[in-house]
């Protein structure tokens, strides 16, 4: 393991990340967020080598989780290398509204199969987004894994480079309340 590092400076791709995550929201659902955007840099909370993802923290309800882990090359991706990952937490109720804004009738708000395919579709075009917008900041033809989708937690964690102890969180105001939470991890490229 590579010794971590805490003078990386993660506002630029995390403000990035927030223009991908505002821009494909008013595309795709026709709905724009309340105020700016928070972003707060947090401890990095390791878990059996990963990454701890438990959607209580960040909700006090159930939600849907995507995850994306991105690779700086095909190497690093077929050795499961990770340079970092975007995790979006989508809470209950705004999931189901979201669908619904995008035009989907009919989906039960109880089949958490398609809730879940959705959040992870709303993950892939942010990171597809994102990986264009990261070429201005040095990161060039980054590669990300295919999404993987989960309610309320992801058991087993997520991939992240070991030299990060922290990452960002971006919380998004929908309704009054907070309703999208997103988690950026994203070491330096060397």
């Amino acid at each position: 393991m590579s010794p971590k590092t805490d003078e990386f400076d993660r506002q630029g791709p995390a403000t990035k990340l927030s223009e991908c995550i505002a821009s494909v929201f008013e595309q795709k659902c026709k709905t724009e967020f309340i105020g700016t955007p928070e972003i707060v840099e947090k401890d990095l909370i390791e878990y059996n080598s990963h990454m701890r993802v438990f959607g209580l923290e960040k909700f006090n309800g159930p939600c849907y989780i995507s995850a994306i882990n991105l690779f700086k090359n095909d190497e690093d991706l077929k050795k499961n290398r990770s340079i970092g990952a975007v995790i979006l937490y989508i809470e209950e109720t705004a999931a189901s509204d979201l669908i619904k804004a995008m035009g989907q009738k009919g989906v039960d708000h109880e089949d958490i199969d398609t809730i879940t395919s959705y959040t992870g579709e709303f993950c892939e075009t942010i990171v597809d987004q994102f990986k264009n917008n990261l070429n201005s900041l040095g990161y060039n033809n980054i590669i990300s894994s295919e999404p993987f989708n989960y309610q309320d937690d992801i058991p087993g964690g997520v991939n992240f480079s070991f030299k990060e102890s922290k990452f960002s969180e971006l919380s998004f105001v929908v309704n009054k309340e907070p309703a999208i939470k997103v988690d950026l991890t994203i070491a330096p490229i060397t």
